[in-house]
């Protein structure tokens, strides 16, 4: 997804704060170049992440480095979750 993507689906993120998150590399989007331009390329898990960070340094007043160093952590535990299935019924187990 493109940066004006981002923007849309992040409420009070701006151009100017993308930009610098990604000079300072805390979100590190793929490039992909058209003719002699090169353009950044978030995925999903980039928006999930410049999402929680932002939520952090708005509500929290969180540094972006914590804030991103965080919000990266947490979307590895929720992917480990998802592959251990914490929180996922086995088949065969009875639920309360």
């Amino acid at each position: 997804m493109t940066a004006g993507e981002i923007l849309s689906r992040v409420p009070g993120l701006t151009r100017e704060k993308l930009t610098y998150y990604v000079r300072a590399g805390l979100v590190k989007p793929n490039k992909i170049r058209r003719g002699e331009l090169d353009y950044n390329v978030f995925a999903e898990e980039d928006l999930w992440i410049i999402s929680h960070a932002f939520e952090l340094i708005q509500l929290y007043q969180t540094r972006p480095k914590a804030a991103f160093e965080r919000s990266r952590k947490e979307s590895q535990q929720m992917k480990l979750n998802l592959v251990v299935g914490v929180g996922v019924p086995r088949k065969g187990s009875r639920t309360r």
